[in-house]
């Protein structure tokens, strides 16, 4: 949801990519925990939903978490 902020879960480091799919060009990789907010309404593409985050690229929902107490 755009507005949102989420936080990374992975147990090493996820990939933020240039475009919503997953041949695209990694600009960054993201620890777990670390704070983004979201921009734009999800894509589906490349057989996932791909959240734009602010400032920083594309990356897949199965990365993002909700805050802890977040409704």
């Amino acid at each position: 949801m755009p507005g949102a902020q989420d936080h990374v879960y992975v147990s090493g480091c996820a990939n933020v990519r240039e475009e919503p799919y997953k041949s695209a060009r990694v600009v960054a990789c993201l620890a777990n925990g670390t704070t983004v907010d979201v921009d734009s309404a999800p894509v589906y593409s490349d057989r996932s939903i791909w959240w734009h985050l602010a400032g920083k690229g594309w990356m897949a929902h199965d990365f993002l978490v909700a805050p802890p107490g977040s409704p």
